[in-house]
């Protein structure tokens, strides 16, 4: 067969997704072989779950700005990195709490809740640092793709 964008080169791989032909310049681009079309669809969709969740990430932030005007205290703006802050955990808590008792899981829920409300004023700028250079690279990538297309 031939390259599905090549007609006068010999085919080397199929697209992981759609089953087309490549030629080995074509195949080489990315690891596992896809089409530009393919690469392209994959860049649209990281780019918009970056974009969804950097807006998630702001929103929060605003939320909690709103809460400690609301309030009059600036420890609302705290409750605004609890997910983060979880999602930090999660990646730390070791897999034997499974058989506590429930006096176990209340007092470690509680731990963790007060922990991620610390760890998580930290962690969502964190956060939306690294998504909105996800999104930067998303971009880049998205434009070799095109060149590549191109071809």
């Amino acid at each position: 067969m031939a390259c599905y964008y090549h007609n006068n080169r010999e085919e080397v791989a199929k697209c992981i997704d759609c089953g087309k032909y490549l030629c080995s310049e074509c195949a080489s681009h990315i690891n596992p072989p896809t089409c530009s079309s393919c690469a392209k669809q994959y860049a649209k969709k990281a780019q918009t779950e970056l974009y969804q969740s950097v807006i998630i990430a702001i929103a929060l932030l605003i939320v909690g700005i709103i809460f400690s005007i609301w309030i009059g205290n600036p420890t609302g703006m705290l409750f605004i990195g609890i997910p983060f802050g979880w999602r930090i955990l999660n990646m730390l808590t070791p897999r034997f709490f499974i058989w506590m008792p429930i006096m176990g899981w209340v007092i470690y829920f509680l731990i963790k809740f007060l922990l991620s409300y610390i760890i998580g004023f930290i962690a969502l700028p964190i956060y939306v640092f690294r998504q909105v250079k996800n999104i930067n690279n998303a971009v880049k990538a998205s434009k070799l793709v095109d060149a590549w297309g191109k071809m």
